[in-house]
């Protein structure tokens, strides 16, 4: 599981990227998604955002989230369910780091 939080300054923009993301995954806050995606989804995420944030203004944050930390979770006040549609698992962290980090480094 993975944790996309972004903070972007242009409401269009910030709209966009929350759209996409919908696709995803499920809004916990409202600039933070928790999404159980796969190498490939997390590749498609990362290449609609190519070129959408302005890197001098906005930010996107992607956390992987282990089955380990997901038990390890508190929660204050309502919990948000997730979409029955975003069930799917991915497991292999140095694969998607290297993905992020080349993502960030070649705007």
């Amino acid at each position: 599981m993975f944790i996309v939080a972004y903070d972007i300054k242009r409401d269009r923009i910030r709209r966009k990227v929350s759209k996409i993301l919908e696709d995803y995954g499920t809004r916990v806050q409202f600039s933070i998604f928790e999404c159980d995606i796969t190498q490939k989804e997390a590749e498609q995420i990362i290449s609609r955002f190519h070129g959408l944030i302005d890197v001098e203004t906005d930010s996107v944050i992607i956390y992987f989230y282990c089955a380990n930390c997901k038990q390890k979770e508190v929660v204050i006040g309502k919990k948000k369910e997730k979409n029955e549609n975003t069930n799917l698992f991915f497991d292999i962290l140095d694969e998607i780091k290297d993905l992020v980090s080349s993502f960030f480094a070649n705007p």
